[in-house]
């Protein structure tokens, strides 16, 4: 770097001084969130299906028992499990229902088919009359006129008998088919009771479906806030535990609207851990929200939802940490680089105070890349210069 030229020094002592150093100077962006579990899987509680107005206590979800939390745990390990006995009795009732109900059908159709053979006879039986009747009525010739008008009546008798007859087998076929259809819909109906008890049977078992730790969900237990344990009823649909893979692990957080156009993803990142302030992990920009987040109050400034990609993880970092990042925007290396405290303004012209043999010299000075604390030094200044932070009083 070339010097220039600087005014007169002058005889003064401040109280806050900085240092010209050489080295690299980073603007960055600090965003803050949370750790959150890439890959994860949640514990929800069955949605049992069936009546509950005739069996109401069989669709009571009491946790019977839960692994530990923080235990890791394996894909298809038993993990959690409801407390299945009056359901599994709902279960035998249901089967030993749909084999009653296929028995009641089976009967059915057995006194349906006696009662059908039973219409076939009396139809046979009806038309040997009517044939007896009318080869009776053959013998007129040498009958009485008394004994021939009979024998005209028992044929009409025996006629009007015989289409009867007709006439009512068609009906008793559709009641028979009718009575049958409905007992057939009965045990459908039985068996599907029985598949939705056997259904909720198997949803009132978990099994792990990843690998993972187990993180609890927390509930209410009288006046205290505490993680959900054996003992506990828990509501259908909620979420009772949680399933996380620690080995990749990514910062959920919140980006200013006005800020969003500086950021872009592949940018890298330095990630800290407020309850591991000594820990230091980098990171990555690995998705950027399309929209602002909307809150529960109107706000003139949005925030917009952005996930930084860990690149290692560490046994202390854990889901649901709260995380500061500070986003690399840009960067210049082995330049000079000044405080910005130590920057000072005449009109536009920036410049700076010089520590001399002979005093403070006011030295003009072309700035750089500037961060939140330091700005890099195109010319004016050296490395290993004392620079004051602050100017003489007036006198």
């Amino acid at each position: 770097m070339t010097q220039r030229g600087g005014e007169k020094a002058v005889a003064w002592s401040p109280k806050r001084t900085g240092v010209v150093r050489s080295g690299r100077i980073e603007r960055t962006l600090r965003v803050t969130g949370s750790t959150q579990p890439l890959k994860f899987s949640y514990l929800v509680a069955p949605r049992l299906q069936g009546s509950r107005h005739s069996h109401g206590n069989d669709f009571g979800l009491l946790l019977e028992k839960i692994s530990p939390a923080g235990q890791k745990v394996k894909k298809g390990e038993l993990v959690a499990r409801f407390d299945r006995h009056l359901m599994a009795l709902r279960l035998e009732d249901y089967r030993a229902n749909v084999v009653q109900h296929q028995l009641n059908l089976d009967r059915l159709r057995a006194n349906l088919s006696v009662r059908r053979a039973y219409y076939e006879q009396r139809i046979r039986a009806v038309k040997g009359s009517m044939d007896k009747a009318a080869l009776n009525l053959k013998t007129a010739p040498v009958r009485s006129a008394m004994q021939v008008a009979r024998m005209t009546m028992d044929l009409e008798e025996a006629k009007a008998r015989y289409e009867q007859v007709l006439k009512e087998m068609p009906l008793v076929i559709e009641s028979e088919q009718a009575s049958n259809r409905r007992y057939e819909i009965e045990v459908v109906q039985a068996e599907r009771e029985l598949e939705k008890a056997e259904k909720n049977l198997e949803q009132m078992t978990f099994e792990a479906s990843m690998d993972g730790v187990l993180v609890l969900q927390k509930t209410y237990r009288g006046s205290q806030f505490v993680e959900i344990s054996e003992g506990d009823q828990i509501g259908p649909g909620s979420a009772f535990a949680e399933i996380v893979d620690n080995s990749k692990l990514v910062v959920d957080a919140s980006l200013s609207q006005v800020d969003g156009e500086q950021v872009k993803t592949g940018q890298t990142a330095r990630v800290h851990l407020d309850a591991y302030p000594e820990v230091e992990l980098s990171a990555k920009v690995v998705s950027i929200g399309a929209m602002t987040k909307s809150g529960y109050r109107p706000s003139y400034r949005r925030d917009i939802p952005i996930r930084l990609m860990l690149d290692k993880t560490s046994e202390k970092v854990i889901p649901n940490l709260s995380a500061h990042a500070d986003i690399l925007l840009e960067a210049e290396d082995d330049t000079l680089v000044m405080p910005r405290e130590c920057v000072f303004r005449s009109g536009d012209k920036p410049y700076a105070l010089v520590e001399t043999a002979g005093g403070w010299e006011k030295r003009p000075v072309e700035l750089g890349l500037a961060s939140n604390t330091e700005v890099s030094v195109q010319s004016g200044l050296r490395a290993g210069e004392k620079l004051a932070a602050e100017l003489p009083e007036q006198r």
